[in-house]
């Protein structure tokens, strides 16, 4: 079983690596370095790591820095969590598609101008 998605997101694809919830972090880490991201969609609820700590993680990462997060979730109180933990961004559970769109496009534009 699948339960977390890295996906790279530009112009032209998007290619997604399928992480497997019983890869150590080591291996996450060594992912991450190898090729970060464009963007990330954090969903809070995993097992061994939370959304919350996953963020913090990757916000303490040289390579994941600056990496544009997203936190998505049905949980209760989570839009100040994800904040402190670094998440730039926040949309609840069920999601509105259009709404995550325009956040993700909002980032990736704000990520290509450096900041």
């Amino acid at each position: 079983m699948f339960n977390k998605c890295v996906s790279k997101i530009n112009s032209h694809n998007v290619t997604k690596t399928w992480v497997d919830s019983e890869t150590k972090i080591n291996n996450e880490k060594r992912l991450a370095l190898a090729d970060p991201p464009d963007l990330v969609l954090m969903d809070v609820m995993m097992p061994e790591l939370d959304g919350f700590e996953a963020t913090r993680r990757l916000r303490r990462n040289d390579a994941t820095r600056t990496v544009p997060i997203i936190v998505v979730t049905a949980m209760e109180g989570a839009q100040r969590i994800a904040a402190e933990a670094g998440a730039d961004d926040f949309v609840a559970k069920p999601i509105n598609t259009r709404l995550l769109l325009h956040k993700i496009q909002e980032l990736l534009v704000r990520a290509a101008a450096g900041g």
